[in-house]
């Protein structure tokens, strides 16, 4: 519609964004009906036209993707200033960063959480999540026949949470049913983004292939942004501002500062801030566009060096966090390395894939009770069970004896005894070789607790005894509280029950006045058990509920189990079986979920509540 003499114009190759603002004007001016006040008249200035045009006007004006002509956006903001009544909605993969903007960024379609293997999905209330719908659609517009059933949902399910409720990839893997079936697209999403093609003629190319898509935004990228872009695609389930600075700018040689950088990348929507419970910003983005980062990353000569930075940084944060997990803030901690276990599990995977073991095995032997805490003992397990065989980590050394304990305690927990006392009698040998007393007092302490399960009175004594020894000569007080008792175990196996309690009270009264809550609970529970025992059922009824508000507070999953057992034999002895059932019913579940044949007070060897109960109410009830 543009004159004669003005179309050639609109033709012209575009060398910078004032060119292309001026040619888009014209445009803007026939989209919006002015030609009638441009005959007769010279074309240029164009803006004062549209002004005088929308002036009293009241317009909807919509202006897609403005991203390629974010530079623009002040030519928004006049055209608000002089026309009240205009409105703009304007869709961009950047922020326009004007006054009058309000932000309405749209998210993810909703989608169910991850398919349990072998478990059934409702096929209705899958249906209803808007992701899934898409699919179904999409579905059964190339191929009629398609029906969501019992046996394909989870499949389907899996699809949406892989792609992220992205609706562009999910309606690329739903085209892909004319020759696939859920199940086996699923298995071809492993690499989504060469899977991801075959979009429908009609769109843009840049929306026929999932690649396309997310290349467009990354074009519109500067060279720094698109350095710091690939940089981030190192971490995994999101990163810290601080970790970003670490890993991506450690030289420094971004060009760019880092958050200067990730405000960039936030505005064109290529990585979201996440909130933290801190109020810390936290950053990711989205699997299929941290696969289309890992390519460039990959294709660059940066990757090698940014894996052993990311790998390092973990490590440092591991021995940071190790020693708080059982202080007074050790909940906070315990939600740090939450947030940061596919982190971790990086970089203990590019320890064993490298060779460089020893980074493996110190974040094994800092951080081995959060799969304890966190209920993932079977995870740690398997690491620490890699790690120790690796051929690089046989050598006797600090690393492997930390490593050993960590292997040691999870093993412990697991109710595997064996393996225990073998990684236990393993880092002893290490310690007594190296002579490090605070390593040789740990170490003693670890294989005490063997002696117990084995009843073995008198190893026991030697070990206890030789750890509350070397951590009296050390400025360690929680190793001498624990290394009592140790001794207060020793005193049960005896029977002194009155010796034992009076100790453990002691240590329980230390405890109240230490950082750690962890082991003050520990301590309780111990006194609850010691108190069953000894048939004084009020005290430790008291003890154990004392211990439980701990627990609660810790959220320490293990850690509730021993209470939970004293309770029921509490309430079986005084004639409540009915609840010494249903709380022995709780203990098998927490134990299955925590993933621990262990209990705290097991060592005691208390009664089975269950037994109790089942005598008095019978099999049936």
């Amino acid at each position: 519609g543009l004159p004669a003499q003005r179309r050639s114009q609109t033709m012209v190759v575009v060398k910078d964004l004032e060119e292309l603002r001026q040619q888009v004007s014209p445009q803007w001016a026939y989209a919006l009906a002015v030609h009638e006040a441009l005959k007769g008249k010279e074309l240029w200035p164009i803006d004062s036209i549209l002004r005088d045009h929308l002036r009293d006007r009241q317009v909807l004006l919509v202006l897609d993707n403005f991203e390629q002509v974010v530079a623009a956006a002040s030519r928004v903001s006049e055209l608000l200033v002089a026309a009240a009544r205009l409105t703009l909605l304007i869709s961009s993969r950047e922020v326009l960063h004007v006054r009058a903007e309000r932000e309405y960024p749209v998210p993810p379609l909703p989608y169910p959480a991850a398919a349990i293997p072998g478990r059934t999905l409702d096929v209705g209330a899958v249906s209803q999540y808007d992701a899934v719908a898409l699919f179904i659609a999409r579905a059964a517009a190339v191929r009629p026949d398609f029906e969501v059933t019992a046996a394909n949902a989870p499949a389907i399910a899996e699809i949406c949470v892989r792609l992220d409720g992205l609706p562009l990839a999910i309606e690329l893997a739903a085209a892909r049913i004319r020759l696939f079936e859920p199940e086996a697209i699923l298995s071809r999403l492993q690499k989504s983004l060469g899977f991801l093609t075959g979009g429908s003629r009609d769109l843009p190319a840049r929306q026929q292939t999932l690649r396309g898509a997310i290349a467009w935004s990354h074009g519109l990228l500067s060279p720094e942004e698109q350095r710091l872009f690939r940089r981030l695609a190192v971490f995994i389930g999101g990163w810290s501002l601080a970790a970003a600075e670490a890993v991506c700018d450690a030289a420094p040689d971004l060009g760019i500062d880092v958050l200067d950088g990730l405000v960039g990348l936030v505005d064109k929507s290529l990585v979201r801030r996440e909130g933290t419970d801190d109020g810390e910003p936290r950053f990711g983005n989205l699997a299929t566009i941290r696969e289309f980062a890992l390519e460039q990353l990959e294709a660059s000569d940066e990757a090698a060096v940014l894996r052993e930075r990311h790998a390092r940084f973990f490590l440092d944060l591991a021995e940071q966090v190790g020693p708080r997990l059982t202080g007074a803030d050790g909940m906070r901690w315990l939600d740090a390395l939450v947030h940061e276990q596919q982190n971790v599990r990086a970089a203990l995977g590019w320890s064993l894939s490298i060779g460089q073991v020893e980074v493996g095995l110190r974040i094994l032997g800092s951080i081995w009770r959060f799969w304890q805490q966190h209920s993932a003992l079977r995870e740690g397990r398997r690491w620490a069970d890699e790690l120790l065989a690796h051929p690089a980590a046989g050598a006797p050394s600090v690393a492997r004896a930390d490593a050993l304990d960590g292997a040691g305690g999870i093993a412990y927990w697991q109710g595997d005894f064996e393996a225990a006392g073998r990684f236990y009698a393993e880092g002893l040998s290490i310690a007594e070789a190296v002579g490090d007393r605070a390593l040789l007092a740990r170490a003693h302490y670890d294989a005490g607790f063997i002696d117990i399960v084995r009843g073995d009175r008198e190893a026991l004594g030697r070990h206890f005894e030789a750890s509350l020894e070397l951590y009296r000569g050390l400025p360690d007080p929680d190793g001498v509280t624990k290394a009592r008792q140790g001794l207060v175990l020793g005193r049960l196996l005896e029977e002194d029950f009155a010796g034992a309690r009076a100790l453990e009270e002691e240590n329980a009264r230390y405890f109240r006045t230490s950082s750690s809550r962890i082991n003050l609970g520990d301590s309780l529970t111990l006194l609850a058990g010691l108190c069953t025992r000894a048939g004084d059922l009020a005290a430790a009824r008291g003890f154990a509920l004392e211990a439980l508000d701990l627990m609660e507070e810790t959220n320490i999953l293990v850690g509730v189990l021993g209470i939970l057992q004293v309770i029921a034999i509490v309430e079986a002895a005084v004639g409540r079986p009915d609840r010494a059932a249903t709380l022995a019913g709780a203990l098998e579940s927490y134990r299955s979920e925590a993933e621990t044949m262990m209990a705290p007070v097991q060592i005691l060897r208390l009664d089975d509540p269950a037994e109790a109960a089942r005598a008095a109410l019978g099999e049936v009830a």
